[in-house]
């Protein structure tokens, strides 16, 4: 079915650098907007600190550390019929603990061992946190939540049944996954 589709998932959820001009010392609704609208696509010439220094995550560290996990595991398999599965284990099955990154990669068929070098990479991992930043910022302080569905480009209020709302949207016979 993922062939079908032209499928993002930037792993940032409602993160956001702590910027000179929006910064407080912790995770604020407030300063993520105000991070949001500075250094959107929209903004016209976003602050040099936009997308650098401390990382905040609404729910703490273990989730900027999650995303981060995710981001890794994506760039070393960017296949979504390889990262996905893994992402459904760590997120769904999980919850997002950290100690279960290891058993949902042998899970899904995916080696730790490259996920984790790049999460000990601080520059490799701080790169990807980057790149899901702009793609997260990029759209606009419209987003107000997680997890942010599109299809066709529009938003998704309500993601139950997700599945059947992606197989409606798909031209032509459906694919197995759908049916």
């Amino acid at each position: 079915m993922l062939e079908r589709l032209d499928y993002h998932f930037y792993p940032w959820g409602n993160a956001y650098y702590n910027t000179s001009t929006c910064g407080v010392p912790a995770f604020s609704k407030d300063a993520m907007f105000c991070w949001v609208r500075e250094c959107g696509t929209n903004a016209a010439s976003p602050p040099a600190d936009c997308f650098s220094g401390t990382k905040l995550c609404q729910h703490g560290e273990d989730e900027c550390a999650a995303d981060s996990l995710e981001a890794c595991a994506m760039a070393v398999y960017p296949n979504a019929s390889e990262f996905a599965p893994f992402v459904t284990c760590f997120e769904g099955e999980r919850a997002s603990k950290l100690s279960a990154a290891p058993r949902c990669a042998a899970k899904t068929g995916l080696e730790w061992s490259k996920i984790a070098a790049c999460v000990k990479d601080a520059a490799w991992s701080g790169n990807l946190d980057v790149q899901m930043a702009r793609a997260t910022a990029a759209l606009g302080a419209s987003k107000i939540g997680t997890p942010w569905v599109l299809i066709d480009g529009k938003h998704v209020e309500e993601t139950t049944g997700l599945l059947k709302k992606v197989c409606d949207a798909l031209p032509g016979v459906p694919p197995a996954g759908c049916l």
